[in-house]
């Protein structure tokens, strides 16, 4: 992570995760305000990362699925995203890992439902720090987080 990357995430209005064909990455969205004739535009960073995703019953499934969540950096529910990244530093590495079924119980399962959990991973100084970044419960359809 370099400070232009962090700069980026700390002043993002939303964060897009993304994991697919086996890499991961992470987007930053601004709105920039209209300047005279100029209309509001939207800044966009992206930074590669690693990214890895486990399930709980098929094992390792980096290279297979296809994992995307978006938050957004304000309101209660950001908690967790500020608190990740209030933590980054300039030269941190950072990582994915999407874990599939990894909160799903029998009652979910007789629901038809699966819950699935985004990690954020800093290694600073090899020592791993791990952020829960999201968890989700929903059916096995398109708007699941881990597909």
């Amino acid at each position: 992570m370099n400070k232009e990357q962090l700069k980026a995430l700390r002043n993002a209005q939303r964060l897009s995760f993304n994991h697919k064909e086996g890499k991961g990455k992470i987007v930053a969205y601004k709105m920039l305000p209209a300047k005279g004739e100029y209309p509001e535009t939207e800044l966009r960073t992206e930074i590669e990362v690693n990214s890895k995703v486990n399930s709980c019953r098929e094992g390792v499934l980096t290279d297979t699925a296809t994992c995307h969540a978006l938050e957004y950096n304000d309101g209660r529910s950001a908690m967790h995203l500020r608190t990740a990244v209030g933590f980054l530093k300039a030269g941190d590495e950072v990582a994915l890992e999407w874990c599939k079924d990894y909160e799903t119980n029998a009652y979910m399962e007789e629901a038809g439902l699966h819950g699935d959990r985004l990690v954020l991973i800093v290694t600073r100084k090899g020592k791993n720090y791990p952020f829960n970044i999201r968890s989700s419960c929903s059916k096995d359809a398109y708007g699941r987080m881990i597909r």
